[in-house]
């Protein structure tokens, strides 16, 4: 199973990985995402909304094969709905999960239409 795994290192920097089982396949930089959509030149953060998390969201769509166009156009929903929920220290998620998230979405429908199925619903 592929997983993207990412760190808070002692010095502060943060460091994300993509595995397969526990076999490093490689470290992912902001370098592919930033072709895309400039949001945060000083790197990847998660755990809040921002622009660094809204590069890592960008990133991450991008990193599991989600066509450049279609990671644009998601990437800031998919801020608000998973990265911006990560824990400060660190995460792991698989891309199972980041590609499922996206099929949910409809080839056709806005982002910003959809509510989040991790949003917890309001009391009546």
């Amino acid at each position: 199973m592929k997983w993207i795994q990412g760190l808070r290192l002692l010095n502060g920097d943060v460091q994300v990985k993509m595995l397969e089982d526990s076999n490093l396949l490689m470290y992912l930089t902001p370098d592919e995402s930033l072709r895309v959509r400039s949001h945060s030149l000083t790197g990847f953060e998660w755990g809040y909304g921002g622009s660094g998390p809204a590069q890592l969201a960008l990133a991450l769509l991008l990193a599991v094969g989600v066509e450049a166009s279609r990671a644009d156009q998601l990437h800031q929903a998919y801020k608000w709905a998973v990265v911006a929920r990560f824990a400060k220290d660190g995460f792991v998620i698989s891309h199972a999960l980041i590609l499922a998230w996206v099929s949910r979405r409809g080839k056709d429908m806005s982002p910003d239409l959809e509510p989040s199925p991790w949003k917890v619903p309001e009391p009546d």
